[in-house]
């Protein structure tokens, strides 16, 4: 059969019909019809024929590789799909082993001849899907499906992060004798694992350096004869290696994962050269938290303090700081004896390192303070027993003393206010020609658009009533519609945001040909899913629903949240779909709310936990879920007008499982333009934003891809009008995003917010507080978020200082809580600020914790002015 290029669903699904019914029709026909239909397509052509019809039960599906094809074509779920494939696929090896080869056709191989076939047409993003479905196997089967997999990788050129995906490469790098007989994929000799690196060299280039990068499968890297060998044959591999092993240390990994990279830097055995080469790094790794990676710092700069060049020393004394604070008694010492080394080889520095150490001498155990006290005298090794030793001279006693009688640059508090609006919600000059709007539309197809493009083209169409496109410009339209040539009203409702917008824009359009609307018009404001003919269509038959669920009362409320009002704005643009909803361009006038934290586990309805448990979502299905909402507020928000509806925050509770599951799933192009419309509506009260984002912003604590994120957060940004609690709660729980990308923005909103003059530190300690008082988010993360929103800008860093500042009281509850006490101190200082330490600590600064420890620097600060506090000053009389 050929392949139509311009072949129709329906067209496809007739021919496809036509094939199922011929039990003798070939693989390769089946493969000609689908090789080129689009996953929407596919979608659709799966309910036509399902691939377990063809499979059968039992023994018939191991005779079946058109059923091994068309489950790997056709397949909506890929998680189930692997699962039901590696069934169909060990069944088929069990036949192979029991079959006579001369009288019956092995299937084995036909079926894995399927499986290619089957995932060769379709996109990059299921086939990452599928390859992340995949468990690490151990067993030789699942090794012929990875051989697949990795084919497929290879011939698309994607970069696949899977760790069972990466386990399995790793197999085929490193040797192992005595496994090799059983497991094929793994090479017996050193000889024969070169060879197969030089034949795919995209194995240590991608895969191995991958591994660093994830943190998983690293422990078969051990065969360090094995490395040396490499290093022999291929140029800069050691160099790299180690440089990998460093970077992945301050990754935010798990000690265990961690212990793996401190191993295999030791094991690497480093020579001088190469630790001077990686002197940013282990400076670097000095200020982290995990103390074996601060030690194997330590253990690797001993020897080449001599050595390094006055940029090092300066970093290393940076560094040093952190240490000294620390509680790790091995973990100071070492550092003093590195500070013993530096005064010995570079005597200039004494001065620095001995007022260094006064600041934080009295945090130390006694038998510390006497060594420290003796650092830089011929017999530092041997602490003295005469009590406290001078460490400043006279005239250098005197200087500081002058310095700490100065009064200290005080700061002024700017509180929030009405303002001018930040970046993202500056006006744009508006669409004035189908041209323009055409350019905006392809933006918005492809992603580079701002995130409130749409508001723009929305405008455009509701006062214009013919668009003129060329032909070119109509077939575009129509070849990035993803959602063209199948019904609309057959899927889920969430998500088809562009796809209706270039419905409005293509039946607006001169000269097109007429097209017949899908029946969109019933039941959309009432649930979830669309219905037809009185009977409801559930959209894929492997989505989770209520057991039972027959009718359309059984659906789940259509909640009315940020996409499905946006949808309805755009339906209203198409005469025939029976909306008329007024079109806003404006924002919302400021509204006072009422609304509350709450956090519940048992509230759930059984249907929205089970979308949780079964969203393939890494939240712990137990886990106490957070929202903000309104007690006024109604979970039935049907009949409520537009913008009431816009406002509505009671029914988030009941959709919160359905917005956690789509939060990973809608492309990014659809979430970002439909999160950036609702926060533009909503500019003036952005409390209502954040209340209706609370389920993907708590998915992001456990996802690294949450759609529509980053357009919150630039919302929060460049607020006009100042935020509320809910507001400062997402910030709190942003900071804490497992994703790095997402904790940069954050502080970058942060930061924002200070220098526009509309940040409430109080307000946000409070939230932040709360937030880390229940578990919510984690305090590594946190810390790092503020650390970089204060290195963004003088006035930021200010405001970063009075929201720690703010969270004092509460510090001794916070898991780790000395750590932010000190971040205070450290910027404290910086600021030449003195900070006084609440009644209800002082009784913990006893002892040596790092919260004891911490506490007792704090109350050493003495005020002084500083250039950056007089920095902050200037920036905040500004904004007076």
């Amino acid at each position: 059969m050929q392949t139509n290029p311009v072949m129709t669903l329906n067209k496809r699904r007739e021919a496809l019909k036509k094939l199922a019914k011929n039990p003798e029709a070939p693989l390769k026909e089946f493969h000609a019809l689908l090789e080129d239909a689009t996953e929407d397509e596919r979608a659709v052509l799966a309910k036509t024929l399902p691939p377990a019809k063809v499979l059968g039960r039992g023994n018939r599906a191991v005779l079946s590789p058109v059923g091994g094809y068309l489950l790997a074509a056709l397949g909506t779920n890929p998680r189930r799909t692997h699962k039901r494939f590696v069934d169909l696929y060990t069944d088929s090896s069990w036949a192979a082993r029991r079959s006579d080869t001369d009288s019956f056709n092995n299937p084995h191989d036909a079926i894995m001849r399927g499986l290619y076939l089957g995932l060769s047409g379709r996109s990059d993003t299921w086939i990452l899907d599928y390859i992340a479905a995949t468990p690490a196997m151990e067993d030789n089967d699942a090794y012929g499906i990875w051989r697949i997999l990795h084919t497929l990788v290879r011939e698309r050129d994607l970069h696949c992060e899977t760790p069972s995906y990466l386990w399995r490469a790793l197999r085929t790098i490193f040797p192992e004798e005595n496994r090799a007989e059983e497991h094929p994929e793994i090479p017996a000799t050193y000889q024969e694992a070169l060879e197969h690196i030089r034949q795919d060299p995209l194995l240590i280039e991608r895969e191995l350096w991958t591994c660093f990068r994830v943190g998983t499968a690293l422990g078969a890297a051990a065969d360090f004869k094995f490395l040396d060998y490499l290093d022999c044959h291929l140029d800069g591999f050691r160099d790299r290696f180690l440089t990998e092993c460093l970077r992945s240390m301050l990754r935010d990994f798990t000690p265990r994962k961690t212990r793996v990279f401190h191993m295999l830097y030791r094991g690497m055995k480093p020579t001088t050269a190469e630790n001077l080469a990686c002197i940013p790094l282990l400076t670097a790794i000095l200020q982290t938290q995990l103390s074996t990676s601060v030690g194997l710092a330590q253990e690797m700069l001993i020897p080449i303090v001599e050595q390094l060049s006055t940029e090092q020393l300066d970093a290393l004394l940076d560094a040093s700081a952190a240490v000294l604070l620390r509680t790790e008694k091995k973990l100071v010492k070492a550092q003093l004896n590195i500070l013993q080394q530096l005064i010995k080889h570079h005597p200039e520095y004494t001065h620095r390192v001995h007022s260094m150490i006064a600041g934080v001498e009295r945090t130390l155990p006694l038998e510390l303070q006497e060594l420290a006290q003796n650092v830089g005298s011929k017999d530092s090794t041997k602490p003295t027993r005469c009590g406290v030793k001078k460490i400043l001279e006279p005239q250098e006693v005197q200087s500081v003393e002058a310095l700490q009688a100065q009064e200290p640059i005080l700061i002024p508090d700017v509180n929030p206010r009405p303002r001018a609006p930040g970046e993202l919600f500056m006006a744009d000059a508006p669409i004035s020609s189908d041209t323009e709007l055409f350019d905006a539309l392809v933006a918005m197809a492809t992603g580079t658009a701002p995130e409130t493009e749409l508001v723009r083209a929305l405008a455009y169409l509701n006062q214009t009533e013919s668009i003129r496109f060329n032909e070119a410009q109509i077939k575009y339209l129509e070849s990035v519609n993803l959602n063209w040539g199948r019904h609309i009203h057959e899927f889920e409702t969430a998500g088809e945001d562009i796809a209706f917008l270039i419905l409005a824009i293509y039946v607006r359009c001169a000269g097109t040909q007429p097209i017949e609307l899908p029946p969109i018009t019933k039941g959309y404001r009432d649930f979830l899913w669309l219905y037809r003919n009185g009977q409801p269509i559930i959209t894929n038959s492997m989505e989770y629903r209520p057991l039972g669920a027959k009718t359309k009362q059984d659906l789940v409320v259509n909640t009315r949240g940020l996409t499905g009002l946006l949808q309805e704005q755009l339906l209203s643009l198409i005469p025939s779909s029976g909306y008329a909803e007024k079109i806003y361009t404006e924002p919302f006038e400021t509204r006072n709310h009422a609304m509350r934290r709450t956090t519940w586990s048992t509230g759930l309805t059984q249907y929205a936990k089970q979308r949780i448990i079964n969203s393939d979502s890494e939240i712990p299905y137990n886990r106490k879920l957070l929202l903000w909402e309104d007690p006024n507020d109604t979970s039935a928000p049907s009949d409520l007008v537009f913008e009431d509806a816009a406002f509505n925050t009671g029914s988030v509770r009941e959709d919160y499982g359905h917005r956690i599951h789509t939060s990973k799933r809608y492309t990014y192009t659809s979430q970002k333009y439909a999160v950036g419309w609702y926060a533009w509506l909503m500019q003036n009260n952005l409390d209502y934003a954040a209340a209706q984002m609370m389920p993907a912003l708590v998915t992001a604590l456990y996802t690294r891809t949450v759609f529509g994120l980053n357009a919150l957060l630039y919302a929060l940004g460049s607020t006009p009008c100042p935020l509320g609690a809910p507001s400062y709660s997402a910030l709190g729980i942003a900071a804490s995003a497992l994703a790095q990308d997402t904790r940069v923005l954050t502080a970058e909103s942060l930061a924002h917010l200070a220098e526009r003059g509309m940040l409430d530190p109080a307000q946000f300690a409070e939230e932040v507080t709360w937030l880390l008082l229940h578990q919510d988010v984690l305090t590594n993360r946190v810390l790092g978020t503020l650390q970089d929103a204060a290195s963004i800008s003088p006035l930021a860093g200010w405001r970063i200082v009075q929201v720690l500042e703010n969270m004092l009281p509460a510090v001794s509850d916070i898991n780790r809580g000395g750590s932010f006490v000190q971040l205070l101190v450290q910027l404290a200082g910086e600021y030449g600020a003195s900070i006084e330490v609440p009644e209800a600590l002082r009784p913990k600064m006893r002892g040596q914790t790092v919260l004891a420890k911490n506490l007792r620097a704090l109350e050493k600060l003495q005020p002084h002015p500083t250039e950056l506090a007089e920095k902050a000053r200037q920036h905040a009389m500004e904004l007076l």
